[in-house]
């Protein structure tokens, strides 16, 4: 299954590799957006899932930087609205170029989907760490 489908009509996949400001107009369209991604830190494997807000500033659009918060400043100043947003990371072993995941990376990934789906459902905690 290509990773832009998804297993729920409701839900929309978006992959990308670097985050870019043309997001922000469709994250202004959305109800709920979660970004996913790999971090580096002391625990690999270790998950964290913590709610997102817009920059209290006018966002600075001369970056070569995006990060979440910044994208969903953007889609408020130019747009007028952005949605709850929440940020879903795991701390990764290795980030050298090699063919799949680490073995704590793997390990986690169900607690990973069981965190996405509950953001989904509306019923997860809105920031907690998980070991």
């Amino acid at each position: 299954m290509p990773a832009e489908e998804a297993w729920n009509p409701h839900v929309q996949v978006l992959v990308r590799h670097q985050l870019n400001l043309e997001l922000a107009e469709l994250i202004s369209q959305k109800d709920l957006v979660i970004f996913v991604d790999a971090g580096m830190g002391a625990i690999p494997g270790k998950l964290t899932c913590n709610p997102v807000h817009a920059e209290a500033d006018a966002p600075d659009f001369f970056t070569h930087h995006v990060d979440v918060s910044l994208l969903l400043a953007c889609a408020v100043y130019l747009y007028g609205k952005y949605p709850k947003a929440f940020a879903l990371s795991i701390i990764g072993q290795s980030f050298s170029y090699e063919a799949g995941l680490s073995a704590p990376v793997l390990d986690a990934l169900p607690e990973l989907w069981e965190r996405l789906t509950a953001l989904l459902a509306g019923v997860a905690e809105e920031e907690k760490d998980y070991a």
